[in-house]
């Protein structure tokens, strides 16, 4: 079981020049699910008072107060996608170097015991895996768990 927590705080490490950013990120999952969780009761208000009331004025700003929450929603989301961004790749950048200046350090033996373009092939595939698991945990799995939760709060 120690075996497995080795490679795990290994990854975590990389992240750790990142804890600023990865903070800021978030902060923006949670300004994206304080935007979403009043418009459940801003649609309620809607379909229960404005429409059954007429009442045209109150319909308009109760739409408007709507559309601004889902605008701040979109630049969030969007905002938080490009730094997931940002942050993956520099990580992923920092994986494939630290494994390029191991291999650098190997003696003529190992290059010659070994089949390179089967070793290459291994780099590049796992250090793609680490990049679409790390962007997929940062910018979809996190907050999901986090909007999910302040839903359920809500």
């Amino acid at each position: 079981m120690r075996e497995n927590r080795v490679p795990l705080r290994i990854f975590l490490n990389y992240f750790a020049h990142e804890r600023p950013r990865v903070l800021l990120s978030l902060g923006l999952v949670f300004v994206q699910a304080c935007s979403v969780i009043p418009v459940a009761a801003l649609l309620q208000l809607i379909l229960d008072d404005s429409i059954g009331q007429r009442n045209i004025e109150e319909l308009a700003l109760l739409l408007g107060a709507t559309a601004l929450l889902f605008v701040v929603n979109a630049f969030a989301l969007i905002g938080n996608r490009y730094l997931t961004l940002q942050i993956v790749k520099g990580v992923v950048y920092r994986m494939r170097t630290d494994v390029v200046e191991v291999l650098l350090a190997r003696n003529h033996a190992f290059y010659t015991q070994t089949d390179l373009d089967a070793l290459h092939s291994k780099i590049v595939h796992d250090t793609e895996r680490v990049d679409w698991m790390s962007s997929s945990l940062l910018a979809h799995f996190i907050p999901g768990i986090l909007i999910v939760t302040g839903l359920s709060v809500f």
